[in-house]
């Protein structure tokens, strides 16, 4: 129904030309190939189907694009069935990581009630721990100097800082997402229901229920790099998919 609702947008903006690219949604399903088909017998869209790696690689390019260089930069970007991990500089990605640790998933693996109990936020916050050391150690060869980060989780944050009732690009690209500041909200939400989470200022009420999760991950990624600031950007995968997809000749 929402791909329908997207070919309606197309058709009536003139478009001529669409990529649907799909991320863990449909890397990790068995069932994905009967999905796709469907998908393309309803609409006039058909799904390609990226890996984690380009993944990684088009959010890269679209999230450093609206900050100068030349120091390192690690873009995250925190999707509904895992997170992008990205560094590099102006010039080349010296490591990518996709790991299967997204908000939707965490949430339903860890998650169970709400308020959320302090022992399900705790083995989420362990299991997470244990994650990045595993995954993510080789990032401190780097010595990234700015920290970005994209999609959902980290714009809602900033909408929810601003007590956004209208969503406002211009004013989240380039917002300091503070490491105390998430901690609080962080405390704060995880005490609320999702019904009162529905109420807060710049929380889209389908998020109710998984920002808790995706705090978490924001608070996380704090401790584990040793930072108190990430900068958030409103241009995720969808411009990077745009911006490869211009260079290829669309």
């Amino acid at each position: 129904e929402a791909l329908k609702e997207y070919e309606d947008i197309c058709r009536t903006a003139g478009v001529v030309r669409t990529k649907l690219a799909a991320t863990a949604v449909l890397r990790d399903p068995s069932n994905a190939a009967y999905v796709c088909s469907r998908i393309a017998e309803s609409t006039s869209f058909k799904p390609e189907i990226i890996s984690g790696e380009d993944e990684a690689r088009f959010v890269y390019r679209a999230g450093t694009r609206s900050f100068p260089f030349p120091e390192n930069k690690v873009v995250i970007d925190i999707g509904g069935g895992s997170v992008e991990f990205v560094t590099g500089n102006s010039k080349e990605i010296f490591l990518k990581k996709s790991l299967s640790i997204g908000a939707v998933k965490m949430t339903d693996r860890f998650i169970k009630t709400f308020p959320v109990g302090q022992s399900e936020l705790d083995a989420l916050k362990n299991h997470l721990r244990e994650t990045y050391v595993r995954e993510l150690s080789g990032f401190f060869a780097y010595k990234p100097e700015q920290f970005i980060g994209v999609a959902g989780t980290f714009t809602t944050a900033a909408a929810m800082f601003q007590s956004m009732h209208d969503y406002d690009p211009a004013k989240i690209t380039g917002y300091q997402l503070k490491k105390d500041d998430v901690t609080s909200l962080l405390a704060k939400v995880s005490k609320m229901s999702i019904e009162e989470q529905k109420g807060l200022p710049g929380l889209h009420p389908k998020r109710a229920g998984y920002i808790v999760t995706g705090l978490v991950l924001v608070e996380s990624f704090y401790q584990f790099f040793n930072i108190d600031s990430i900068t958030v950007s409103d241009e995720g995968l969808r411009y990077g998919v745009l911006i490869d997809w211009i260079e290829q000749g669309i």
